[in-house]
């Protein structure tokens, strides 16, 4: 096949990094063919805001360079390299600016969600679409979008190709094989009003730095291998994003912090997820902590059996590292595992009580260690996984084996 060809195949996504302090709208970049290295550079193409209530105002900006013409669709026309220009558009609209030289032309798409009640713009009596867009505009092969619309004064909608039949608002998501105009089409007694989306479909996946969505630069486990009670703690450093999760993970629901890292004690080898989001998508990146049986402890040390302790009566019991119970303060439970040291004292694990056996108030971290004479504990509790500890005051004495 001739070279050409391949070239109209291979485009190029970018997207600006990051969003703009404020709530700017991110923007998405694809390249069209030509030489790499002499084709236009749009440095950024944003919405400020990217979220404007009917009737009000955004600011389109954008930085070319390298470029003999811009120019941005919905009427604006040809613009300048750099500069900005104010649109109040009365539903959310796509804004695509194309930056064109000798060697090919390179594409950037950023919206504008408009809500509220827009003012009057077809004839009246007829179907009003609030509005009808593609997040994201842009995508690679084999990858979808979501199509999302809402519609006043309609008695019958449809959108082609391939949706059908749509109710007066909703969503869906679609994968178009290429890049293809999607129709809205809305109609009543009174006429039909009509609105349309482009997906721009690109057959290079994009860095996930260049969407707008989340960055995960590291998941790491350190150490990957452990022993059935040791500990392997769970770093990472995400950008972009204002949450992150790890599973499985029954008590550990994560707040953002772009640079982090946990303990974790998983009985059985296990692999992590790490999943971050935002408005633009999810990344998730995994790791797996390799997890050896423990050797058996010393037959002379063992947890199980009934403590009276200053949370209630405790009924603990062991099969080989890994330490179960229960105790009366509001239904509470115990799990832990004996740490990798000689003499096998030192239990660390979660408790958690009614109602929610959960965090931040019902579920947290323990770590006790065993007296010498193997008859009494005492160690430390606090809320959740991370922090400072509560109190080191959580004491057990055994009344029965």
């Amino acid at each position: 096949m001739k070279r050409y060809k391949w070239l109209i195949l291979a485009g190029l996504l970018i997207a600006i990094l990051g969003f703009a302090v404020g709530g700017c709208g991110g923007t998405i970049v694809i390249t069209l063919p030509g030489q790499g290295d002499s084709l236009p550079v749009i440095n950024s193409f944003i919405a400020d805001p990217n979220n404007i209530t009917s009737g009000s105002f955004s600011t389109l900006i954008w930085s070319v360079s390298n470029a003999n013409m811009v120019s941005i669709d919905q009427g604006i026309g040809t613009v300048e390299s750099t500069g900005s220009t104010s649109v109040s558009p009365i539903m959310s609209t796509t804004y695509i600016l194309t930056a064109t030289n000798d060697s090919g032309s390179t594409t950037a798409a950023t919206q504008v969600t408009v809500s509220g009640t827009p003012p009057p713009s077809t004839p009246a009596g007829l179907p009003i679409i609030n509005s009808f867009i593609a997040t994201p505009p842009i995508i690679p092969t084999a990858s979808s979008t979501i199509l999302s619309w809402d519609v006043s004064n309609a008695t019958s909608l449809s959108i082609s190709p391939t949706v059908g039949s749509v109710g007066a608002s909703g969503s869906t998501s679609i994968s178009p094989a290429t890049t293809t105009n999607y129709t809205l089409t809305a109609s009543n007694a009174a006429g039909t009003t009509v609105a349309n989306v482009q997906v721009i479909v690109s057959a290079v996946t994009p860095s996930p730095s260049l969407t707008g969505l989340p960055v995960i630069h590291y998941f790491s486990a350190d150490p990957e291998s452990i022993v059935a009670g040791e500990s392997s703690t769970l770093g990472w450093s995400v950008s972009n994003a204002p949450s992150v999760t790890i599973n499985p993970n029954q008590y550990r629901q994560l707040s953002f912090d772009p640079t982090e890292s946990l303990p974790f004690y998983p009985s059985v080898t296990t692999t992590y997820t790490l999943t971050a989001t935002n408005s633009a998508g999810t990344i998730s990146e995994t790791v797996t902590v390799t997890v050896n049986p423990q050797p058996a402890t010393l037959p002379s040390l063992n947890w199980a059996g009934t403590w009276d302790t200053n949370w209630g009566t405790m009924h603990l019991s062991q099969s080989a590292g890994q330490v179960t119970g229960t105790y009366s303060w509001d239904d509470g439970k115990i799990v832990g595992y004996i740490s990798k040291n000689l003499s096998g004292n030192i239990l660390v694990g979660t408790w958690s009580e009614e109602p929610t056996y959960a965090p931040p108030y019902d579920a947290g971290d323990i770590e006790w260690t065993m007296a010498p004479d193997f008859n009494s504990f005492t160690g430390c509790w606090r809320y959740g996984s991370s922090g400072e500890w509560e109190d080191c005051m959580w004491q057990g004495t055994r009344i029965a084996p």
